[in-house]
């Protein structure tokens, strides 16, 4: 194994480390919605419907995209699944919980060798309450995806592509279930393979307009890692920030997320994984869930 094959796993065992020992403290409440007041929770909430569902991403439970596409007349059906929990400690006598998940199934369609089509739909539950009263609790279809990947370099391992999207209001905005207008997105999405090791960079720019009178344009950096432990199993780690929508507030929603996936066949893939905030913006911690199903 060569010194950067080494690095990158440390990498990748690290933030798994972090992440799957310590999920159950932060499920009790010691995490990054401490200490903070209640307007920051729903701040919290939209960050998680607006980020969660803008777009089906590759690789699950990654966040981070990579350069791939499926190849012409190829397709594929993904169910992924989300679980996350935010706990806000308002003051001395306040404690302010949300909780909430997604479902949702995303499909993907070879159109050309280097050009992908994905349309993702979400169903969306979430509740909030206050000092353990039920505050509200809704449920729904979220917001609906389309993008489309295109691979436009490919040489000796490098791959490049752009991926642009649009996300149409269908989710209720006064449910909080979606943004309540149509957005639009272009990423960049960069990767390289070393042998057993993947290694994915995004930058992207998110533009979105709302009624909360929130920032309307946005952007998104991240990085991941995948290694192959062994045949048919791949350990992954994902790190990356988004701009805050929130005017005023300059603490930009960052996470962390470790996971695990298994090639059950050469047609279906199992995964799961933890991802958790490492700041108050972002949301305390999120389970995934997801299965591939290749055609």
């Amino acid at each position: 194994m060569s010194l950067i094959h080494a690095v990158l796993v440390v990498f990748i065992l690290t933030v798994n480390g972090l992440i799957f020992p310590g999920f159950l403290s932060r499920r009790a409440g010691v995490g990054a919605g401490c200490g903070v007041k209640k307007p920051l929770l729903l701040a919290v909430i939209s960050v998680c419907v607006l980020f969660a569902s803008t777009t089906a991403w590759a690789g699950h439970p990654l966040v981070t995209d990579d350069a791939g596409t499926l190849g012409r007349g190829k397709a594929q059906v993904e169910i992924g699944s989300q679980l996350w929990y935010h706990k806000n400690v308002a003051d001395a006598v306040t404690t302010d919980k949300s909780e909430g998940g997604e479902i949702a199934a995303s499909v993907s369609v070879g159109l050309h060798d280097r050009v992908d089509l994905v349309m993702a739909v979400p169903y969306v539950w979430q509740s909030v309450e206050t000092n353990d009263a039920l505050v509200s609790r809704e449920s729904g279809i979220g917001d609906i995806n389309l993008d489309v990947k295109w691979r436009f370099f490919e040489q000796e391992g490098w791959g490049l592509a752009l991926k642009p999207g649009i996300t149409f209001p269908t989710g209720n905005e006064d449910k909080g279930l979606g943004d309540g207008r149509t957005s639009y997105r272009l990423f960049l999405i960069g990767s390289r393979e070393l042998g057993p090791v993947a290694l994915h960079a995004n930058l992207g720019y998110l533009r979105t307009s709302n009624n909360e009178g929130n920032h309307q344009d946005l952007w998104h950096a991240s990085l991941a890692a995948e290694y192959e432990v062994v045949k048919d199993w791949k350990l992954m780690a994902d790190i990356g920030v988004s701009r805050n929508p929130t005017p005023g507030d300059d603490t930009h929603p960052a996470y962390a997320l470790g996971g695990v996936a298994y090639a059950v066949t050469e047609k279906i893939r199992l995964d799961g994984g933890v991802k958790f905030g490492l700041n108050k913006a972002e949301t305390d911690i999120t389970y995934l869930f997801g299965i591939t199903f290749l055609f």
